[in-house]
């Protein structure tokens, strides 16, 4: 498998809320492969030690199993 980056995971992710119709209003969820959900929990331990949700680009992160990191699934 070929590595992906959370810098694309966030390219990637941006350019589909922006071009939705309703620039991602409604989206709460993000369920993303495990890899890169440990990354962003690493860069965000300080948030998660005082117990606030992990959250990225305003959507709580999901950790997914079966998830193909270039394929995160937002709702």
């Amino acid at each position: 498998m070929a590595e992906y980056y959370v810098g694309e995971l966030l390219d990637d992710l941006a350019e589909k809320i922006v071009t939705s119709p309703d620039r991602g209003a409604g989206l709460r969820t993000l369920r993303v492969n495990p890899y890169l959900y440990d990354v962003v929990a690493q860069a965000k331990a300080r948030e998660l030690s005082r117990g606030l949700p992990l959250l990225l680009l305003g959507m709580e992160l999901e950790r997914a199993e079966g998830i193909a990191p270039a394929r995160p699934e937002m709702s």
